[in-house]
């Protein structure tokens, strides 16, 4: 019995000496408790980041933290909720193992199904990151079209995350087709931003971006409109007798009347037109260079005049030749010659007849 002082002399390492000693008064066979709590030389910490699946920071992740290497018993922490960063930290622990668990995604977003398991060190710090995907994804369809409202293909174009276009971007060479569209879908809810990078032969880039603002399933447009600097001609060579396109003619365009400086050649089709859309507003004269074979080249040059973003239309028409070559052109000739012959001996019998009948005619006279 008597009174006692109990003073701790050296901590366990990585921990501070509790500071006060205890003091206790026992009676006579009495046993009584001095209990000293420890804090850690320096405390660790568990960095706990959230993203979707284009790594970009999502708010209102909820986790529990786990003493050990599994989710069994009561949790350390709760409720621990990830800022617009995606960050949630929690500091004070202790050397040791550690497990992270998601137990509520943020709305749109399904939960990550595992847990991650962290050995902490005295001091340290790590990361536990949990990438969740969209419950439905969302995408953003492009639109490039011309200033009469006109589909244009090759059109090119970068998505960036937010509302700037600094930065590395999501998504790049999203290239227009034929209708004018390309769709970049497997987007997460949020805000992008959509960038011409590249705009068709002809045409000057939209100056501007587009930023959007997508729901989780969300399809929204970003439409484009370029102006154009050239103007387009469709060229048509026809069969001047059955009036069908004949495919083959190859054909000049001149910037003066003269015809001595080329600036475009086309080649005319079997079907649709031959197209050029390289030429520059003004004048221009066409003429056929050489004709497609079994037909004689239109010898009239044609004057055009190019407006931007505007189609000119220029129709040309051949006669077909008579071939002079070939089996063909041999079976032509006798056959002409033929008829010739049989032609003359037709006149011939019926001039002789005529006579004969004058003859006759004189003498009954």
């Amino acid at each position: 019995a008597g009174t006692y002082t109990v003073l701790e002399t050296e901590a366990p390492a990585g921990y501070v000496k509790a500071p006060n000693p205890i003091t206790l008064t026992l009676s006579v066979g009495e046993t009584k408790e001095a209990k000293f709590v420890n804090t850690c030389v320096t405390t660790s910490a568990i960095k706990i980041l959230k993203v979707d699946p284009n790594n970009q920071p999502l708010a209102g992740g909820k986790f529990s933290i786990y003493s050990g290497s599994t989710t069994t018993g009561t949790p350390l922490y709760t409720n621990l909720t990830t800022n617009a960063s995606g960050i949630v930290t929690q500091g004070g622990l202790a050397a040791g193992t550690y497990t992270v668990l998601e137990t509520e995604a943020p709305a749109g977003y399904v939960k990550a199904p595992n847990p991650i398991t962290l050995t902490l060190s005295v001091g340290e710090t790590k990361e536990a990151k949990f990438v969740n995907t969209c419950v439905t994804t969302s995408a953003i369809k492009i639109l490039k079209v011309d200033p009469n409202n006109q589909p244009l293909a090759g059109g090119k174009f970068s998505i960036y995350s937010g509302s700037t276009t600094t930065g590395t971007p999501l998504y790049t060479n999203l290239t227009t087709n034929a209708s004018g569209i390309v769709t970049q879908g497997g987007l997460a809810a949020g805000t992008y931003t959509v960038l011409e990078t590249e705009a068709p032969a002809g045409y000057v880039k939209a100056p501007n971006p587009i930023t959007l603002t997508l729901l989780a399933g969300e399809t929204k447009e970003a439409k484009f409109v370029n102006t154009c600097t050239k103007g387009i001609i469709n060229l048509f060579l026809y069969d001047s007798v059955s009036r069908q396109q004949v495919a083959g003619g190859e054909f000049t365009v001149y910037d003066s009347p003269a015809l001595t400086h080329a600036v475009a050649h086309l080649t005319s089709l079997a079907s649709g037109p031959a197209i050029d859309n390289s030429l520059a507003p003004g004048t221009y004269y066409i003429k056929e260079t050489k004709a497609p074979s079994g037909y004689l080249p239109d010898p009239n040059p044609q004057t055009i005049v190019i407006e931007a973003c505007k189609t000119s239309v220029v129709n040309f028409y051949n006669t077909r030749s008579i071939p002079t070559s070939g089996n063909y052109g041999r079976l032509l000739i006798v056959g002409i010659f033929a008829l010739s012959m049989c032609a003359a001996g037709w006149l011939w019998l019926f001039l002789y007849k005529k006579r004969s009948v004058d003859k006759n005619y004189e003498e009954n006279l």
